[in-house]
């Protein structure tokens, strides 16, 4: 904010309304406004522009220094609505030509890097003040000499590395262009621009700033001048930039955007300024006429075959013609993509006006790109051919003779994608693709594109649901809601309009939901089979993990939303037969990995098929026999093979005991792989293949079998003994997992079982335990979590008073108070999260349990001094087991002293630095009030919890000031807790 202070100017009328006029900028957060890029008044443009005219026309010698603020404000304003449209606003009076003009050339030399939004606004002013028509000799006292300076001036500050150079090159196109000056000094500063370009081959060359503000100021000025004038500098301007073309020098290769955008607009300027009446055009129409068939497929006057009367101006014009051509056709294959861009609008410019022969040779030259093996790999090449193909489309150039091939070509770049290493390229080809099916839909009659507009619509929308970059399928959706819209309506009626509102904007930005909701919903309204099709044909060997998995996902909800069994089979053996041989026998990681995933989901629907039941078993063996899992990226292979046995599992699939225990086999050799992921998928399959065929899904002690000792020994014994005296830190992480996935049957087969079990965890989550000679976080904390499920799964009549004792002093005691750290930092929280989950889940299961004979009839220590003696009244019993926030203790086996201790390590944890750990304190709060007995200050907590969730909520960081200051006395009591 401008001071009064700093306003040291005279207090005239004018002042003090242009002061005004920059507080009210300021005051209306205009400049922020216009620096975040958000709409900018109207008001606020022409107010600015009209203090920087006050103080050109008062203020000539002060303008430096009391004018620096208002061209701030202008400079922002430009970059917020863009130099066009701002530069509309500047005052037009021939009479500031001259004020301009002067203010600009008195500025301080010394001042000239602070100055620079100044000389930016004044450099953009003049040029729009030498638009007027008026002769210059006439508005100015020596024409010539004002129009030299101009030039001059203007030319200086092309070496100019900032903005300004813009701006210069705005004015000097403006100034050369005019029809009093183009004949003394245009031919002049084109010899100074290749002049500039020549220099810069020499190893002394000067930078190369005033060699593109050259070029950028001829840009403009072919954009804009006469174009016979300019056609007679055509051949000395094509051939001063032919250097920038050349990949010989690397100075060249910045210049190289703005010689293609020169070379185009030198091309257009040698052919008379008409569209060629051969070209294609749909004239005037609305989406209403959509249906009205076209007046004729060729222009009236031009035969099949024949030329029209286009033709080039000059004969020595078609050599430079032929070599700006070939010029653009090669900036098609730039590696920047502001040239290809530049190179593709001049392509299309300069075909509209050739003759129909010539045009068609630089479509086809445009299309042979798509068939080029040696651009197979060339991104780059095809993006620039897409957006030509674009282009041309776009200005009828591209005949509907020619688009069968398009369509081919088009199809091909919708599923461009090429491996580089850990990446792909492409992504930009499928974006360019996108754009052409949109230029397209929007170019010719339907009567046209119908014949293609089912495969296109197919293709586009696999793409707009399936492919991997969210600009992609944006695009997509674009081009989809364009061709069902323009094209489609009579071909998809109403389904069409509930296709483009499905796949809209905001359902393809997120990949997941793109991969299971909208793929769902696109599948209900007819298309299901080019979405099936897509997914089993390209998709399941994506280069990116994430896509596969997603993939396989995908795939099962299609093959789910199939009505009829007889369908959902046929589809689920189809992909079967298909992958099965790719996930056993591929060589290709992406393709082995993928397809393990794709049968994973949809094992399920193939139970009633013993052969395909029979090949999906055999699957895992043979990719052990093949040595699959060696190499890179074999953590991934295991990984989706442990899925793959773990989905045969979840589903009931009927094996042989012989093929159970050898893919239990392969479970364990995977528990202790050194990738985590691989562990954790081990543990899956374990859980889901013990459960299933050793004793799963049977919670009833009284009617559970016991396992025998072969049966024990392979499983509990065994990851045990693992556990006991792992030879590495992964085997003891892969066996505490696994203990904790075993059924009850396993776990509880007899009283030694159990306790050893526990007793084996429970020495492992101790803070002070080392595996292979040192400690490991990891460790414990999968001890932790093995013991959580244990407590999930043996439930509470396995929970004796001693176990449970032993529990909590494990969870509350030892790990709450594991504050260990190493190089990657606090990994203690780790096992203080852990042991957070597992009490709370020990007092959850404990509540839940109500049948406890112990606790009738037995007098339990409360809080404070009192006692509470629980009668053996059924309806007593009922009451105490329902509602666990009596004063007084409902189980024996989780007394008050328990539910103090547990309280007091989660108020403790409220205040803790890691913000995950203050998560998951303030989440499990909730619970142990609702599940434990005896909580001690119950009301007060609660009374917390419901502020804390009326001001903060529960999905954002919680701030727990309000929980320390409320329960610091009791907090403090929580540190003399062991």
């Amino acid at each position: 904010m401008v001071t009064t202070q700093s306003r040291c100017i005279e207090s005239t009328a004018i002042e003090s309304a242009f002061w005004r006029t920059i507080d009210d900028i300021c005051d209306g957060v205009a400049v922020q406004q216009a620096s975040d890029g958000r709409l900018m008044p109207e008001s606020v443009r022409e107010q600015s522009a009209t203090a920087i005219k006050l103080y050109c026309d008062y203020h000539v010698i002060q303008f430096q220094l009391q004018g620096k603020f208002s061209m701030t404000v202008f400079y922002e304003l430009c970059c917020a609505r863009g130099l066009k449209h701002v530069a509309k606003a500047l005052p037009h009076a021939v009479r500031d030509l001259e004020a301009v003009y002067v203010t600009l050339t008195s500025l301080d030399d010394h001042l000239h890097d602070s100055l620079w939004r100044t000389r930016y606004t004044l450099l953009l002013w003049l040029g729009m003040l030498m638009l007027n028509p008026f002769n210059v000799d006439s508005i100015t006292e020596d024409g010539v000499s004002f129009v030299a300076g101009v030039v001059l001036h203007c030319s200086e500050t092309l070496n100019d590395a900032g903005p300004p150079r813009d701006a210069a090159a705005f004015c000097l196109s403006v100034t050369l262009t005019r029809r009093d000056v183009c004949a003394s000094h245009l031919k002049s500063f084109v010899d100074l621009a290749t002049n500039l370009v020549f220099e810069l081959g020499k190893p002394d060359s000067k930078p190369i700033f005033a060699a593109a503000g050259a070029l950028t100021a001829l840009a403009a000025a072919f954009k804009r001048g006469d174009r016979v004038r300019l056609a007679a500098l055509a051949r000395i301007t094509f051939e001063g930039v032919r250097l920038c073309f050349g990949d010989s020098n690397s100075a060249f290769r910045p210049l190289k955007q703005l010689a293609v955008k020169l070379a185009g607009r030198v091309g257009v300027a040698l052919l008379k300024p008409r569209i060629a009446s051969w070209c294609y055009t749909r004239g005037k129409r609305t989406l209403m006429m959509s249906d009205v068939p076209p007046p004729s497929i060729l222009p009236s006057g031009v035969a099949e075959g024949g030329e029209s009367n286009v033709e080039v101006e000059a004969e020595d014009a078609e050599e430079v013609l032929e070599a700006v051509v070939d010029a653009l056709l090669v900036g098609l294959r730039e590696c920047e993509t502001k040239t290809r861009w530049s190179a593709a609008k001049g392509i299309g410019r300069i075909a509209s006006r050739l003759p129909r022969s010539i045009a068609d040779d630089v479509v086809e030259g445009v299309l042979s790109v798509f068939d080029d093996q040696g651009s197979h790999d060339d991104d780059n090449a095809w993006h620039g051919s897409c957006l030509a193909l674009a282009e041309l489309s776009r200005l009828g150039v591209l005949l509907p003779s020619r688009l069968s091939a398009a369509f081919s070509a088009l199809s091909a770049a919708l599923k461009y994608d090429r491996q580089r290493g850990n990446h792909s390229i492409g992504a930009n080809v499928r974006d360019a693709a996108c754009y052409v099916a949109w230029a397209f839909a929007r170019a010719y009659a339907p009567q046209i594109i119908s014949p293609h507009l089912p495969a296109l619509v197919d293709r586009i929308l696999t793409v707009a649901v399936y492919d991997r970059e969210v600009h992609v399928r944006r695009a997509a959706g674009a081009a989809l809601q364009e061709n069902v819209g323009r094209q489609g309506m009579k071909m998809y009626g109403s389904g069409g309009i509930k296709l483009i509102q499905v796949a809209d904007f905001l359902a393809l930005g997120n990949r997941e939901r793109a991969y299971l909701d909208v793929a769902s919903s696109v599948a209900k309204l007819g298309f299901w089979q080019p979405l099936f099709d897509h997914l089993l044909e390209d998709r399941y060997r994506h280069w990116d993990p994430q896509v596969r998995a997603l993939t396989a996902r995908s795939l099962g909800e299609l093959v789910r939303l199939l009505e009829h069994p007889p369908s959902r089979l046929d589809a689920a053996r189809t992909v079967v037969t298909t992958l099965a041989p790719l996930a056993a026998g591929s060589r290709e990681l992406a393709a082995r990995h993928g397809a393990l995933l794709a049968l994973a989901e949809v094992a399920a629907f193939v139970l009633k098929d013993e052969a395909v039941v029979s090949e999906l078993s055999d699957i895992v063996p043979r990719i052990e026999a093949a040595r699959l899992y060696r190499g890179r990226g074999g953590e991934l292979v295991r990984s989706a093979a442990c899925a793959l046995i773990e989905s045969l599992a979840l589903n009931r699939t009927p094996l042989p005991i012989k093929v159970q225990l050898r893919l239990l086999d392969t479970l364990d050799e995977c528990s202790s792989h050194a990738v985590e992921a691989v562990r954790l998928a081990a543990m899956k399959g374990v859980k889901a293949l013990t459960w299933t065929y050793f004793g799963g899904f049977h919670n009833f002690a009284k009617t559970m079998t016991k396992p025998s000792e072969r049966l024990l020994a392979r499983t509990v014994l065994r990851y045990t003994g693992l556990a006991r005296k792992p030879t590495t830190p992964d085997v003891s992480r892969g066996a505490c997992r696994c203990l904790g996935a075993l059924p009850v049957r396993l776990l509880a087969a007899d009283d030694a079982t159990l306790d050893a079990v526990l007793q084996i965890l429970i020495f492992r989550a101790r803070r002070d335990d080392t595996v292979a000679g040192e400690k490991d976080a990891e460790t414990r904390r999968d001890a932790l979590a093995a013991l959580k499920d244990l407590i999930r799964t043996v439930g509470a009549p396995y929970l004796t008073r001693i176990r449970v004792l032993q529990l909590h002093n494990c969870f509350v005691t030892n790990a709450c108070s594991d504050f260990s750290v190493d190089k990657r930092g606090d990994v203690g929280s780790w096992s203080r999260i852990k042991g957070l989950e597992a009490a709370t889940e020990l007092v959850s299961v404990l509540t839940v349990f109500s049948d406890d004979a112990d606790s009738i009839g037995s007098t339990i220590p409360a809080l404070g001094e009192r006692t509470a003696w629980l009668s053996s009244s059924d309806s007593l019993s009922f009451l105490v087991a329902e509602t666990p926030f009596m004063g007084f203790d409902s189980r024996a086996r989780w007394t008050a002293v328990e539910s103090e201790q547990f309280c007091c390590a989660l108020l403790r944890h409220l205040g803790e630095k890691l913000d995950a750990v203050r998560n998951v304190a303030l989440r499990l709060m909730p619970i142990l009030l609702k599940v434990a007995p005896a909580i001690p200050k119950r009301s007060e907590i609660d009374d917390a919890l419901s502020l804390g969730e009326r001001y903060f909520g529960y999905d954002t960081s919680p701030k727990c000031s309000h929980f320390m200051r409320l329960f610091s006395p009791w907090i403090q009591t929580a540190k003399v807790i062991r």
